[in-house]
């Protein structure tokens, strides 16, 4: 009688925990979920000392800290998928994502886009750039939004806020690290 008692559990105890295990295997064989892409928040709204901006933006970005966060993120990708970084920003942030093996010093903030002035305008270097997101002084622009960026290589790629003081004065810049997934290689 113990031993059909056991038997039963234990046949219980596999008929639940296997279909969790094979779905956990078959969730590898196609990247999604947190592997394949990453959150970062580009620029914070502070909380102390209070802000309130329910009547809009503070004028100048009072209250917004300059900061990539996280400073690295990692994603995986497959050899058929890809990966994506949602960058949550907040606040007068443009987006600049620069290939594999950039590094800061290697972004020359002198060259600037024509008429943008506020902040020190926005820089402009080409060399090596992949992605220059939205300027919120643009009629489409808007300084709380997201920006999805599609990432299809591995590589560690350098991202600066390209409003010039934020990346300047403030160092706001971080990496995201794209590896493929070694789940694909064999």
């Amino acid at each position: 009688m113990k031993r059909s008692v056991i038997m039963i559990i234990a046949l219980l105890s596999f008929w639940v925990i296997a279909p969790n295990v094979m779905s956990e295997t078959a969730d590898e064989s196609r990247l999604s979920g947190r592997r394949a892409d990453a959150t970062v928040s580009f620029g914070l709204w502070q909380t102390d000392p209070p802000l309130n901006r329910f009547a809009g933006n503070p004028a100048m970005g009072a209250g917004n800290q300059h900061e990539v966060i996280p400073n690295v993120s990692r994603i995986n990708i497959s050899r058929n998928d890809s990966g994506g970084v949602n960058f949550i920003i907040s606040g007068n942030h443009v987006v600049a994502i620069y290939n594999d093996g950039t590094r800061p010093e290697d972004i020359d903030p002198n060259l600037l886009v024509p008429g943008i002035t506020t902040a020190g305008g926005v820089i402009d270097d080409p060399d090596k750039r992949i992605y220059l997101g939205a300027n919120e002084t643009a009629p489409t622009g808007a300084r709380d939004r997201v920006e999805v960026v599609h990432f299809s290589k591995p590589g560690t790629y350098l991202v600066i806020c390209a409003i010039r003081n934020h990346f300047v004065n403030d160092g706001m810049y971080g990496f995201v690290v794209v590896r493929e997934n070694q789940l694909h290689l064999q």
